[in-house]
């Protein structure tokens, strides 16, 4: 039954109208009066309608949501506490929290307007569970005669961060440094969370390898995923044939450790023999000296056997390796007037090209414990800077450096990690990236052309973080290098960024009154070109509307209650951009409307 047919009834009723007035009709005309029976009375008039100010709502974890609802106060003497209350579904009670489950809608006479509650989702450890569900119901009060609307799904949805170390396997070669990938999951944060990670020893002494940054941050959103990364570096020691060591990574939560963080599993890393330097421009290497077995007409059994790698750099290219031990077996032999038999075997000697170096690579065989000479097998290095006694020694148990002789390898810079871009606008591009040990300064450069560095532009600095000024939606592609003296860094990873379109102006609102009726005012007005929303401001006094709470439509018309000859004042201004850069416009004239 609508409003206005319950209203007419009550009238009728109280105007002795009913259908008993009518009960002598058809009779016959016999003048007779039919027994009247009692009259139903007359029902209380209804003395407020609520319902939900949407069809549903979702709520992450972590959030609080405010749920409205909408009121129309036709007849309340005073302020009415109305419950609302949760009905199971998929969420359990410790999914939620209801920090107050009754809202007061103000007493009033022909009044309308907007309350709410809040409702939170609770975070939580699980990452599985998907969306849950609960309803929220208006409970009835028999003190108030109120029109309920019907209830309102609501939907938690999953929330939380998960981090966890990238796919790829982790190698890492003495001397040199290599960036872990760490990937991110945000479903909903609303900081940032800076994590930690922890190398952990395994065959891999502690000493054997650091992490320069062992911190990184997780960026705040919703919906979001992407990826980190550590440095870590294996340090150079004076072995220069070891077997593949390994170590572990694990990542470490922040204290206190706040709720609905999972962090993936511990990482295996391995480190790679790297060589040692016995002087600058040299770098020697050989694989783990192994006992023969005899083979089909030879005579290997017992001798050791590796492969030896160096390389010399241009600068060292006149330094020569030499054999110190003489390998000469002799025992036994003058006695029978033999001659002396060398015992060192050199085969299959390689020479490559390794850019601007060279790289010998050369199989040696050599008696192993069980011969009659010294089981060692000892080079030399002469010539350039290779001065001094500096010596590399390889027995059956490795190969390594004189530590007193090894001199250490020169100092280089790797070219700087977390190279992102970290903020735009619609007249800038600002990147960032990790800093670089021993580093004086960065070198970065910006081009419209991407790969084409020739004729870019570039900026030299000593911090962390460059912006650079752009016309709005601008691509850019940009590159950063470290430097310290007259040392360089290779460049970065290229990384491509594209800014945000340049501010519009939006159109104010053309804003008429649609329709009246005896209880609603409804007005209406044009799209505005570029708008996301509108938002609007009544009252019924002009001079207040501009103290009126504002509230957001994404719809072109809006209906509002109002009594018979009731004026209602109105004003709209549209509304684009983001919450970091909103774009309004001027508000439209004031538009009066009256009920009929």
């Amino acid at each position: 039954m609508t409003a206005f047919v319950r209203r007419a009834a009550a009238r009728f009723a109280a105007a002795g109208l009913g259908a008993a007035a009518f009960s002598g009709c058809g009779d016959g005309g016999g003048g007779r009066t039919a027994p009247r029976g009692p009259t139903a009375p007359a029902p209380d008039p209804i003395a407020a309608v609520v319902s939900f100010g949407a069809a549903s709502a979702e709520v992450y974890e972590g959030d609080t949501a405010s749920i409205p609802i909408r009121y129309e106060a036709r007849a309340l003497p005073s302020t009415w506490r109305l419950r609302v209350s949760p009905l199971p579904g998929t969420a359990a009670s410790a999914d939620f929290s209801l920090p107050s489950a009754v809202v007061e809608v103000p007493a009033g006479s022909g009044t309308s307007g907007e309350v709410s509650f809040d409702l939170t989702a609770l975070a939580d450890d699980d990452f599985e569970e998907g969306t849950e569900t609960l309803t929220l119901r208006f409970v009835p009060d028999p003190t108030v005669n109120a029109q309920l609307g019907g209830d309102l799904p609501v939907s938690l949805r999953e929330g939380g961060v998960l981090v966890s170390f990238g796919p790829e396997p982790v190698e890492v070669t003495e001397g040199e440094p290599t960036a872990v990938p760490i990937r991110y999951e945000v479903r909903n944060s609303a900081a940032p969370l800076r994590l930690r990670a922890s190398a952990l020893a395994g065959t891999a002494a502690d000493d054997e390898f650091l992490l320069e940054n062992d911190s990184f941050v997780v960026p705040p959103g919703r919906g979001i995923s992407g990826t980190a990364s550590i440095p870590l570096t294996a340090t150079r020691d004076s072995l220069f044939s070891e077997p593949d060591e390994t170590g572990s990574l694990r990542l470490l939560p922040p204290e206190p450790r706040p709720p609905g963080i999972r962090l993936g599993a511990d990482r295996e890393f391995v480190v790679r023999e790297g060589g040692a330097s016995p002087c600058p421009g040299i770098s020697v290497a050989a694989l783990p000296p192994v006992v023969l077995e005899p083979g089909p007409g030879t005579f290997d059994e017992g001798l050791l056997f590796t492969t030896l790698t160096l390389t010399q750099e241009a600068s060292a290219a006149d330094a020569t390796l030499f054999q110190r031990s003489p390998y000469i077996l002799t025992e036994g032999l003058i006695e029978r007037g033999w001659p002396s038999i060398s015992v060192l075997n050199f085969a299959r000697w390689r020479v490559e090209p390794n850019g601007s170096a060279t790289t010998h690579s050369v199989d040696l065989r050599w008696p192993g414990e069980t011969s009659l000479v010294e089981p060692n097998l000892e080079f030399g290095f002469l010539g350039s800077a290779c001065t001094g006694d500096a010596t590399a020694t390889c027995s059956a148990t490795g190969c390594e450096l004189d530590g007193a002789d090894s001199t250490p390898p020169a100092p280089t810079l790797h070219a700087p990690r977390g190279f992102r871009a970290s903020a735009t606008g619609p007249d800038f591009l600002e990147f960032t990236w990790q800093p670089v040990d021993s580093a004086t300064a960065y070198e970065i450069q910006m081009s419209l052309t991407p790969g084409d560095f020739s004729s870019v532009t570039g900026a030299t600095l000593t911090r962390t973080r460059h912006r650079f000024t752009v016309a709005a939606e601008t691509t850019a592609y940009a590159r950063v290098r470290a430097v310290a003296g007259n040392l360089v860094s290779d460049w970065s990873e290229v990384v491509t960024a594209t800014n945000a379109a340049a501010q519009r102006e939006l159109a104010a609102p053309s804003v008429r009154v649609s329709n009246t009726g005896r209880d609603f005012i409804e007005w209406t007005w044009d799209p505005v070109v570029g708008a996301l929303a509108y938002q609007l401001q009544i009252s019924a006094n002009r001079n207040d509307l501009p103290n009126a709470e504002p509230f957001l439509l994404t719809s072109t018309v809006h209906r509002v209650p109002a009594t018979s000859g009731q004026t209602l004042y109105l004003r709209v201004r549209a509304g684009a951009g983001t919450l970091e850069n909103p774009i309004v416009s001027s508000w439209s004239l004031v538009v009066a409307g009256t009920a009929r």
